[in-house]
């Protein structure tokens, strides 16, 4: 699998995000560059920064307690950040290599619902404070199959103990063809293709 410090060592050539604390107004992203050592990914969704607060929450949420309780990293915090970068630089971030297994799942927004709550970090490094910015992220398949899958942006967090909580995701294991289960860590073909297969409860006796 590969690991975290690949991301860390292509760092200066990522938009990183500088997003704070609601209280605080963030600095806008570097320009995004992908360096000729990663395979950026090329293939179409839809993207979309849809941010509502509820979402928000339930979602922060589930990265605290798995952050707490799976990572068993102490004393974490994980606050929203009301402020988002633009959809093209966040776009952009999440396009960097589709080999990088970056994306956390979360398990569904509803049970058994053909859809992904994830997130994944934004910095690849901690910042001087050693907290990382987050996007909590929905992914949905297509509602037709001439319309292709689509995520969307819910929110954003800053996680404490950047260093720890880095080391603890780079450990996380992937499906490799197993059943999809809460906290397996993907790339982005495969947060696409765990998608395809995913369906709509049957209400059948």
């Amino acid at each position: 699998m590969k690991v975290f410090a690949l991301f860390t060592l292509a760092s200066t050539a990522m938009a990183l995000v500088s997003a704070t604390h609601s209280s605080k107004r963030p600095s806008q992203p570097q320009p995004f560059r992908v360096p000729a050592t990663v395979s950026p990914f090329t293939g179409k969704y839809w993207f979309q920064l849809r941010l509502i607060p509820s979402q928000r929450q339930e979602y922060a949420a589930r990265l605290r307690d798995h952050i707490a309780n799976v990572f068993r990293v102490p004393n974490v915090d994980v606050y929203e950040v009301h402020s988002a970068i633009s959809e093209p630089a966040l776009k952009g971030n999440l396009n960097y290599d589709r080999n990088f297994r970056r994306f956390l799942y979360l398990g569904h927004t509803y049970r058994g619902y053909p859809d992904m709550v994830l997130a994944t970090p934004l910095d690849a490094m901690p910042r001087a404070d050693g907290s990382h910015v987050w996007a909590l992220l929905i992914a949905r398949k297509p509602v037709h199959r001439l319309i292709g899958p689509r995520i969307s942006a819910c929110g954003f967090v800053t996680v404490s103990e950047g260093r720890a909580v880095l080391g603890s995701l780079a450990q996380q294991r992937s499906p490799d063809g197993g059943t999809l289960e809460p906290g397996h860590l993907l790339n982005i073909d495969e947060v696409f293709e765990e998608l395809s297969m995913l369906r709509l409860p049957s209400w059948e006796p």
